[in-house]
């Protein structure tokens, strides 16, 4: 893990406010910062970098700025109160486990611009009720929703051609889920404790 300047002060940090004109927020960069409750990022920001949040306990909402191109690999996972989660048309890539163990979170949109997500993007995002994902993807990847057992408004986009293994582990309260005519593979475990699929 990388070294930074605020690291002995990461108990007492409440607010994050970065100047315009970065570019990148390294990995790492606040993360396990509890007490962050506010996040500025500027539009000058790409890439958000590996678990740059991650267990950020206080963090309620991020507003991911337009100008923001990926998010690396667990950025906000385990943000437990993060509850609201903007993302912009500029971004283009997901990483896996971005958005893993933010149990607070109900409902997310991925914008029609993300032409690729990783594994296990939602997994364990245990109030998750509602997933809006992009016509841009042609496949789930292994545990994207693994345990959801909320989430009961999911719509495949019909660009998909795979739903990989585990993609819906858990999600007990789906009881209606279409599957797309250009879905070819569905991996094992896919749909583990779905009460009821339609095809």
């Amino acid at each position: 893990m990388t070294s930074y300047p605020w690291g002995a002060y990461r108990a007492d940090i409440k607010s994050v406010i970065i100047g315009d004109g970065v570019t990148s927020i390294f990995e790492w960069a606040f993360s396990s910062c509890h007490a962050i409750e506010r996040v500025e990022i500027p539009g000058s920001v790409t890439v958000i970098g590996e678990y740059a949040f991650r267990d950020c306990t206080a963090l309620t909402e991020i507003s991911i700025p337009d100008g923001v191109e990926t998010i690396e690999e667990g950025a906000f996972a385990y943000c437990s109160a993060l509850s609201e989660v903007s993302i912009p048309d500029s971004v283009k890539t997901i990483k896996s486990v971005v958005f893993s163990h933010c149990s607070a979170l109900s409902e997310i949109t991925i914008p029609n611009s993300v032409e690729t997500m990783g594994n296990s993007v939602f997994s364990e995002c245990n109030a998750l009720k509602k997933a809006i994902l992009p016509n841009t993807v042609t496949s789930i990847k292994p545990s994207t929703f693994y345990n959801c057992y909320k989430l009961t408004d999911i719509v495949i986009p019909s660009s998909v051609k795979a739903i990989e293994d585990s993609a819906f582990y858990g999600c007990s309260a789906l009881t209606n889920i279409d599957i797309p005519d250009k879905v070819k593979s569905i991996g094992m475990h896919a749909f583990n404790a779905v009460l009821i699929l339609r095809a």
